[in-house]
């Protein structure tokens, strides 16, 4: 039994059912995520790929969750049919894909994490010699790609500033 009280009780919950999970904003996932550590953002960040992907790569082999992330991050992408765009960040759990990716609260997209998405696409390609990844969603890599090219200083390295650094 969990409780929690100020001068009257605001919630009480055995916490022996499934449903109390939607309590803590919790939902289920459409697909499987890694979450790296316990920050409480509750969110599957690209980062926590590159963190948690190598040791499932040579432990438990739960490679489901590496591509859970990836594929989830790539369906809210903007970077489509090849045009310029940069990637998401990441997902938030029992995210609705079919919901417009502008009607969220979650609009992080930066160069650092449209970076970390494609190392983390990389590297479950050089884990697994699964090119699917690759080739489902190419149109999204190259539009990255071509947006970070636009990002190239005279010095041939990525400067992004603002929201987008």
């Amino acid at each position: 039994m969990i409780s929690a009280t100020s001068n009257e009780i605001l919630y009480t919950s055995g916490l022996n059912n499934p449903s109390v999970l939607g309590d803590f904003g919790v939902n289920w996932n459409q697909l499987p995520y890694i979450f790296d550590g316990a920050k409480r953002d509750r969110y599957a960040w690209t980062a926590d790929i590159i963190t948690g992907g190598p040791s499932l790569y040579y432990s438990t082999a739960g490679l489901e969750y590496i591509r859970g992330n990836i594929e989830a991050s790539m369906m809210r992408s903007t970077a489509k049919n090849g045009e310029a765009g940069l990637l998401p960040g990441g997902i938030p759990p029992g995210r609705e894909f079919e919901r417009n990716p502008k009607d969220t609260m979650f609009k992080v997209l930066s160069a650092n994490y449209s970076l970390y998405l494609i190392l983390a696409i990389y590297d479950f390609w050089f884990y697994t010699g699964d090119d699917s990844l690759i080739y489902n969603y190419w149109e999204q890599i190259r539009g990255c790609l071509k947006y970070m090219e636009g990002l190239v200083n005279d010095n041939f390295l990525i400067a992004a500033e603002g929201m987008t650094g």
